[in-house]
């Protein structure tokens, strides 16, 4: 079994730069610190104890969330072009879009317009006729506000 390849050393400022400099590019914490030699562990407590650190860190991952966004848009809007062979020979090419990567960003945006969950609206009152109330009331031995009951002939007035 292959052991996980042992990361150590120290967060230097030129260190926290090339983190910095990596997530912006790639988003992926794990893998900057990997390439830089430390663990992740490390840079989230160098993240807790200094704030102009955690705050480039923060202000990395939005690029690179900027980023994502800014490529599904792309591919969303104006295509991507993928050659068209013949024969095994390139003879033009052919605009794809993906109405995936969109449907995806519109639900993330616009949620009260694209989200796959429904939303209904119920209405939790009940509406009870008076002979129904009194019945109830008579039931549990209770007196209903404005409600009378006469249990000798089980009339039930209002």
């Amino acid at each position: 079994m292959a052991s996980k390849p042992r990361v150590s050393g120290k967060l230097t400022p030129e260190k926290k730069q090339k983190v910095v400099e990596l997530l912006s590019q790639t988003g992926n914490l794990s893998a900057c610190a990997a390439e830089v030699g430390l663990s992740r562990d490390t840079i989230y407590r160098a993240m807790q104890r200094d704030e102009e650190f955690a705050t480039r860190i923060a202000q990395a991952r939005d690029k690179a969330s900027y980023e994502v966004e800014r490529e599904i848009r792309r591919r969303g809007l104006e295509g991507i072009s993928r050659p068209v062979y013949y024969q095994g020979e390139i003879i033009g090419e052919q605009k794809e879009y993906s109405d995936k990567l969109l449907l995806a960003m519109a639900k993330a945006n616009m949620p009260e317009r694209y989200s796959d969950k429904q939303y209904q609206v119920i209405d939790h009152s009940i509406k009870v006729e008076n002979s129904a109330k009194v019945k109830l009331a008579n039931l549990l031995g209770i007196e209903e506000e404005g409600v009378t009951i006469d249990s000798q002939d089980a009339d039930y007035k209002k």
